[in-house]
């Protein structure tokens, strides 16, 4: 995503936002942030099968940000969907589908008895 960024990550309690300031190499020739950037873009969860239908068209220099909501988690699969909005339009400009596997969460760290603590 090097190529594709800098993508912005915002982490408002269990939610975390991602933001794209759409630059020219962003753009397709009609001067519109090109699908598959927003395809790129919407892919940051690797899902395994993304589903994106395109609302409004994105203009060059407009702030992107993305949010997604789980909508169900089992064991082998998580339900999700998402939308992406940009600052200049009052409605989404995509809306994401996502379906991923969980995602692990990381082990907690070991726990150690306090020093002196009683048995």
């Amino acid at each position: 995503m090097a190529a594709n960024g800098p993508l912005y990550l915002l982490h408002e309690g269990a939610a975390v936002k991602v933001g794209l300031r759409v630059e020219p190499r962003h753009c397709n020739p009609t001067g519109v942030c090109h699908g598959g950037m927003l395809a790129s873009f919407c892919d940051m969860l690797l899902p395994l099968s993304l589903q994106l239908d395109s609302l409004a068209p994105v203009p060059l220099g407009a702030w992107v940000e993305g949010e997604c909501e789980v909508l169900k988690a089992t064991r082998p699969m998580v339900f999700a969907q998402g939308l992406a909005r940009a600052e200049v339009a009052p409605r989404p400009a995509l809306t994401a589908k996502p379906l991923m596997p969980p995602t692990p969460l990381p082990a907690p760290p070991p726990t150690r008895p306090l020093q002196g603590s009683a048995p």
